[in-house]
């Protein structure tokens, strides 16, 4: 129950030093909160395998909470949720993974089309290049230039 107190503190510390870096943009702020959200993470990897090692030692005398573990970690997550989709007669729900696929990719087809490489507006010029002198560039210039370079 200690290391939860600590750990609630932690973060309640990293939750704070990040609002104080939003507010002022400071950079000293800015590697306080990294370090604390680094030492954070850290507390909660640490935790997570103390408990694994907890449930492993533990699988002998309780072998369903092991298997618990080991289920929850196995199956695999539907990801995306069902989609709705506004069609002339309606909205059609797509429940199953092939009608999801299909409607993703009539939307995405739809946004990003393939252009034709045969057309293209010319772009229009930065500067006049007119209006600039020639540049010329002169070895004793670039020679008092480097030796007025100071090196640390």
């Amino acid at each position: 129950m200690i290391f939860f107190a600590i750990l609630g503190c932690d973060a309640h510390y990293q939750s704070q030093l990040w609002k104080s870096y939003i507010r002022t943009r400071d950079h000293d702020t800015f590697l306080k909160y990294k370090r604390q959200r680094n030492r954070t993470r850290y507390l909660i990897r640490q935790d997570e395998q103390q408990k694994q090692n907890e449930i492993a030692l533990d699988s002998k005398r309780n072998p369903k909470r092991f298997w618990n573990v080991v289920n929850s970690k196995t199956k695999t997550k539907e990801r995306i949720g069902d989609l709705k989709i506004q069609q002339d007669n309606g909205v059609f729900v797509a429940h199953t993974d092939v009608q999801k696929v299909a409607v993703l990719c009539d939307f995405f087809s739809s946004v990003f089309v393939q252009e034709s490489d045969d057309v293209f507006d010319p772009l229009p010029t930065r500067w006049k290049t007119s209006d600039r002198e020639p540049l010329s560039v002169d070895e004793t210039e670039v020679i008092d230039r480097i030796k007025k370079i100071k090196y640390k």
